[in-house]
């Protein structure tokens, strides 16, 4: 996991996971229970997959070939 992504999606507003069940989640593929709403958990792995997809399409413009 990229070491920046974990305090970018700790910090999404409103959500109550901390650094550490947000690590589970990503990395470990966990489901975090115990008063956490499933909204939580999803915003999480959203908040991931976003940051992955822009940073795929920031490659792929940075490859591609001057017209």
């Amino acid at each position: 996991m990229n070491k920046h992504l974990k305090p970018i999606v700790n910090a999404i507003e409103g959500n109550t996971l901390t650094i550490y069940e947000t690590k589970a989640i990503l990395e470990d593929g966990i489901t975090i229970g115990k008063g956490k709403m499933l909204r939580e958990h999803m915003e999480a792995i959203n908040h991931r997959d976003a940051i992955v997809c822009r940073e795929c399409n920031r490659r792929a413009i940075d490859r591609a070939p001057y017209s």
